[in-house]
């Protein structure tokens, strides 16, 4: 199956009156993310800050979150959606910008770059000036915007140039709809520096909060590319210096200012603002500049050289570069052969690498935090963590030629950098998990040992003592799976051992263990994987699921030969502990199947698995049971793959195929209710009655179909060999992806548009990995063709 793009989503062409939908241009490299607007004018800069109790910094042109609302859910919204209304008002972003009716933008991410950059175009007909943006940021935690305009007439130009620095530094919202936790804000208070007249003709600005210790430096450059001469910014253009308190941030002002800028024809005018996210150390007395300062000399052709700017690997003439600016325009994607199966996996994979993977100094190396997204949740997600970075994973494990060479086939070297990061990210996060995250938990009176739902980058806990069982497993699971991949690899087995001795490995499985209720064999948990509260319903379905396919993982890990001493010495109340881990395994799943078995409905003589169970209940309480399924329940799906019904040496005692009772849940699961009103017996979770467009799984979490529901019913489609599923469901993520190839977290019924969370990197992680093997499969055709 080949399916071409949605327009948007092929050309990346948007009209001055038609912005993107909700949706900005993303970079980031190595814990620097930026988005901005179609025309490269940055809405947001986010870095690590040096204070491991604020995690992020971010400059932006708006209010920094306000902490007295971090439980109201509807403000909450309104924060995360600061950006949506300013794409959708045309609010023009930070930097240098053209006051031109200039022609639809061409919007071209360029794929190879580990998601560091983008290149933008347009053309203003009318006067022959052509305009080429890059926003890229760079390995040394630079930011560069960086715009070439071209005469390409007959008469000499004044070209209205704006220049907008209006923003101020905070540390990052971190607003969740179920917060359990509050992290420390600081004072709103930046103080703002200016150089008029800079080294080679450039100016300075630097954005201090001292309270944050963050800083926000640029430099800006205005150059004749063609003269070789430097172009004064007029002073009017940067803001005053001083202190913002009250006015935080700044008031931008409509228009912005402009200076006219003199461009002959034929000459190449180059704009650009640098910028570098610092540590502030209050008590320093150099100056502001002093990174700039230390620079060898700002040379505008270095600087801006027209390298940035390269089309598709050739520096193209001004002739030809306009003749390829109208071909897109025409329709044809700089690589002709693309399809939509290729533009959501690339999005996917340089989302998580360029603005997801956080690199987070130690003394004993480095590591990586993963984040669920560079927006709305920039924290370290344990159970979102697993499935991005199964997708980098099944990229790079096994024997060579792994898949990335074969997305790679003509470009080796380009392979062999994806596999060098994905490596390092994925090696990163071990560490973060099993040394940097904090894992002790005062709960009363008692010390208990576990992972928290979320982090902030350094490692430190955001929500409270909750305890869920799902994400204790990941961490294990994400190990076993390292393993599996770079097991040939002697290193590799060098950081198994070590970890296998770590005291958050101890400990927390140790912890874990502790949980199991005698009773029933199965574990609690405070909330599900959607983060809501389990209330009555403590043992949790797919949580359980997780649980037995970790503890066989582990099991198989620990009794290998490399491993077994050091486990029974790390592990040492447990003889043989890969035996144990079994033997907890199947009495999880005879738990399951034993305690989670409903009726498909009153009457029925089916049977399926429940959501939740509540062991107070009597057994012929119809409330014994809670009947549900929601997007996050992924292992619910994966227990058929995982073997989960599988009959290992009679375990299970059920009268009925067990993996029917598999396909009733799902089946169940995925079955819209056709009444306009609730009719008891199906699932709340799906949403619609089938008759919308884009009815499907949703979760009780956030309203509307998920694109994680899609997923699911599309994976489930494939497993059972269910075509006409498979290509519905199908149809319903290609009509839901956004114009750049990723993913919000739910859509709209009817148009498959974002209503909740327009930056959320899980649900494209699972449909990306999905498609790696489609996406090989039309390399290798193209090639044959």
């Amino acid at each position: 199956m080949s399916t071409p793009p949605r327009k948007e989503t092929q050309r990346r062409i948007f009209s001055r009156e038609k912005w993107p939908d909700k949706k900005t241009i993303d970079i980031g490299r190595n814990g620097i993310t930026v988005s901005a607007d179609p025309l490269g004018g940055i809405y947001q800069l986010t870095a690590p800050t040096c204070n491991k109790k604020y995690g992020l910094m971010v400059a932006a042109p708006w209010p920094q979150f306000d902490k007295t609302q971090r439980t109201n859910p509807d403000y909450v919204r309104r924060f995360r959606k600061i950006m949506e209304k300013m794409l959708e008002k045309h609010r023009c972003g930070l930097g240098v910008g053209f006051a031109t009716q200039h022609s639809p933008v061409s919007i071209r991410h360029v794929r190879d770059s580990l998601g560091s950059q983008v290149q933008l175009g347009y053309l203003v007909e009318e006067q022959s000036l052509l305009f080429q943006t890059v926003l890229k940021v760079n390995d040394n935690g630079t930011v560069i915007q960086a715009s070439k305009v071209i005469n390409m007439g007959t008469s000499d130009q004044n070209l209205p140039v704006f220049l907008d620095l209006g923003c101020a530094v905070s540390r990052a919202g971190y607003g969740q709809l179920t917060d359990r936790g509050e992290v420390p804000m600081p004072e709103p208070t930046n103080i703002i520096h200016a150089a008029r007249d800079g080294r080679n003709g450039a100016s300075m600005v630097a954005i201090d909060n001292n309270s944050l210790g963050g800083r926000l430096a640029a430099l800006v450059i205005f150059y004749n590319a063609t003269t070789k001469k430097n172009i004064k910014v007029e002073p009017a253009l940067l803001p005053p210096p001083g202190p913002l308190q009250e006015d935080h941030p700044p008031k931008r002002q409509r228009p912005a200012k402009s200076q006219l800028v003199p461009i002959a024809s034929g000459e190449t005018l180059k704009f650009a603002v640098l910028f570098h996210p610092e540590t502030l150390d209050p008590s320093s007395l150099s100056s502001p500049f002093a990174w700039f300062l230390n620079q060898r000399a700002v040379d505008a052709d270095e600087l801006i050289s027209d390298s940035l700017f390269v089309h598709d690997d050739v520096n193209y003439g001004s002739p030809v570069t306009k003749q390829t600016y109208f071909r897109e325009l025409s329709g044809f994607n700089r690589d002709k052969s693309e399809k939509i199966e290729s533009a959501i996996l690339w999005a996917n994979i340089n989302y998580i690498i360029g603005c997801c993977s956080v690199p987070v100094w130690h003394p004993e190396g480095n590591s990586f935090c993963i984040i669920a997204d560079h927006v709305a949740l920039p924290l370290g997600w344990p159970r979102d963590n697993y499935w991005q970075l199964r997708l980098l994973r099944q990229l790079d494990m096994g024997s060579k030629p792994s898949r990335i060479d074969k997305l790679f086939p003509n470009n080796p070297k380009k392979a062999r950098e994806y596999s060098y990061n994905i490596t390092k990210i994925i090696t990163g996060h071990l560490w973060w998990l099993f040394r940097d995250a904090t894992t002790v938990v005062q709960v009363g009176n008692d010390i208990r040992h576990y992972w928290r739902r979320s982090y902030l980058i350094g490692g430190q806990p955001k929500d409270g003592t909750v305890f869920q069982l799902d994400t204790q497993c990941y961490p294990f699971l994400e190990l076993c799976e390292y393993w599996e991949g770079y097991g040939h690899d002697p290193a590799a087995r060098g950081i198994v051992r070590w970890i296998l001795r770590t005291e958050s490995f101890n400990n927390v499985l140790t912890d874990l263990l502790s949980r199991r209720d005698s009773a029933t064999g199965l574990f609690a948990s405070d909330e599900t994987p959607a983060d809501d509260d389990l209330g009555d319903y403590k043992f949790h379905l797919s949580s359980n699921i997780l649980l037995w396919h970790t503890l066989m993982k582990l099991s198989e890990l620990l009794g290998h030969p490399y491993f077994m001493q050091t486990a029974q010495d790390s592990l040492s109340k447990l003889y043989r502990p890969w035996d144990a881990l079994k033997l907890y395994a199947s009495l999880v799943k005879k738990g399951i199947l034993d305690c989670f078995r409903t009726p498909l409905s009153p009457g029925a003589t089916g049977s399926m698995l429940a959501y939740g169970f509540d062991p107070s209940k009597e057994w012929d309480d119809p409330a014994r049971h809670r009947r549900y399924h929601d997007g996050n329940d992924l292992p619910t799906l994966y227990a058929y793959d995982w073997g989960f019904f599988n009959d290992h040496k009679n375990e299970m005692e059920v009268e009925v195929e067990p993996t029917e009772i598999w396909k009733n849940t799902m089946n169940w699961a995925f079955t819209p209710d056709p009444s306009q009103t609730r009719t008891p017996g199906f699932n709340t979770g799906y949403q619609g009655n089938g008759t919308e467009p884009f009815h499907g799984l949703g979760s009780d979490h956030s309203p509307g179909p998920w694109t994680l529901g899609f997923f699911q019913e599309w994976r489930y489609a494939q497993m059972v060999g269910d075509r006409e599923r498979e290509h519905k469901a199908w149809d319903k993520i290609a009509g839901s992806v956004q114009w750049d190839g990723t993913f919000s977290e739910a859509v709209g019924i009817q148009d498959g548009k974002c209503t909740s969370k327009t930056w959320f990197s899980w649900p494209g992680a699972m449909i990306a990995e999905n498609l790696i093997d489609r996406v090989i499969g039309q390399i290798e055709s193209a090639r044959v063709n």
